[in-house]
């Protein structure tokens, strides 16, 4: 009977600390999503309030779609870039959560722009269309 009782105490302190570590995991999941949204919001709406001003000029050829990874704005010499780079802050990380970079793409001709995560194919993209699904819409 004794070995019986600590066998049931011993499965009890098993399923408890299973349950714990998993509640651990599953916020640790939800907080690093929850960044990866606040992020993508900040992106999109820099972005959005940069492409119609005055920084945006200093690209030069409008028939060009430039392309660049948002960790690397602050290398980048255009005015838009150190514009963006002020507005995003000089700590931010332009990686998801799941290590995949955050990646923008400008057209000057229509003053358009989309962000993609990890490439630039169009199942990766997260701004105008949804299509990522390594991170959920929102």
């Amino acid at each position: 009977m004794k070995k019986l009782l600590g066998f049931v105490i011993f499965a009890m302190i098993a399923v408890v600390a299973y349950m714990s570590i998993q509640k651990v995991l599953d916020d640790k999941k939800k907080k690093a999503l929850e960044e990866d949204y606040a992020r993508i919001d900040t992106v999109i709406t820099s972005m959005d309030q940069l492409i119609h001003s005055p920084a945006f000029l200093s690209f030069g050829d409008s028939r060009t779609i430039y392309q660049f990874r948002f960790r690397d704005i602050k290398n980048l010499g255009q005015d838009f870039f150190a514009k963006l780079s002020e507005r995003l802050g000089t700590d931010f990380n332009g990686k998801l959560s799941n290590g995949d970079d955050l990646i923008g793409q400008i057209n000057l001709h229509n003053q358009d722009f989309w962000i993609y995560a990890g490439t630039t194919d169009t199942q990766n993209m997260i701004y105008p269309n949804w299509n990522y699904t390594k991170v959920p819409k929102k």
